[in-house]
């Protein structure tokens, strides 16, 4: 049997607990990703290891979805430029986010003399409020406020990207990558006898299983209902709306 779910208060609790944990759970994630991600992360980090002519410092390599983000820091603009063809050259990767920062150069965004506002850098301690915006679900988690530490990876890669060199009262909308909860997949839609539904359950509900699975009620006739299994944002745009309440320096 199903019953009703919290709606969009569940949904938002998923999202929100997914971007600030890059929680895989939620994400539509199989493991076989799971693990090509991490055979791209370290096949990246051989190449800039065989490397011995540019004699890389450590590089940290994270990989989501094939997208490869480098971080850390080079000695030269040259390192840093062969870092991001060595990573290209990985099976596998789609796109590289090259976050090298030069030594001894300010990273971008950081304070510098006579700026009163701190920018964000890694090691910052950084309290952010956001607003979700996708296709048919809009200002969802509004109000939701978070703290995380910038560059320790505590929220998506993509997120702490955008995020670099933000000052705290700044805003901006970020774009996640379209399959961030996962593809839409059809095998997980599946016909219900209607009996087993809420009396009052119609199309666009949010149920939950004896599970605790949530589905969406695609369709419903007069004997069967179409759940939708799949995340309500599987194969959707997702935009954050963020701004910087505060900027704490490592």
């Amino acid at each position: 049997m199903y019953s009703r779910s919290r709606g969009l208060g569940v949904l938002c609790s998923v999202v929100c607990m997914f971007i600030f944990t890059a929680c895989q759970s939620t994400t539509g994630k199989t493991a076989d990703q799971t693990v090509s991600d991490a055979s791209i992360s370290t096949a990246v980090q051989a190449e800039l290891t065989r490397d011995r002519v540019s004699n890389f410092p450590r590089i940290d390599v994270d990989t989501e979805r094939g997208i490869v983000y480098l971080s850390g820091i080079v000695e030269t603009e040259a390192q840093r430029a062969q870092a991001e063809r060595l990573a290209w050259r990985v099976e596998g990767v789609r796109t590289v986010k090259n976050n090298l920062q030069i030594q001894n150069r300010p990273p971008a965004g950081a304070q510098t003399p006579g700026t009163m506002d701190p920018r964000i850098v890694d090691g910052s301690k950084v309290t952010v409020q956001y607003v979700f915006i996708a296709p048919a679900f809009t200002g969802i988690g509004q109000g939701y406020v978070r703290e995380f530490i910038q560059g320790r990876h505590q929220i998506l890669p993509a997120l702490e990207h955008e995020v670099t060199g933000m000052k705290q009262g700044e805003e901006k909308q970020v774009e996640l990558p379209e399959e961030v909860f996962g593809p839409h997949d059809d095998t997980k839609i599946v016909k219900v006898p209607k009996s087993v539904l809420p009396a009052e359950a119609k199309e666009g509900d949010l149920l939950e299983n004896a599970n605790g699975e949530l589905a969406t009620v695609a369709e419903v006739s007069d004997t069967r209902a179409v759940l939708d299994y799949n995340h309500p944002l599987a194969g959707k745009q997702v935009v954050v709306q963020v701004k910087i309440l505060k900027v704490e320096d490592p």
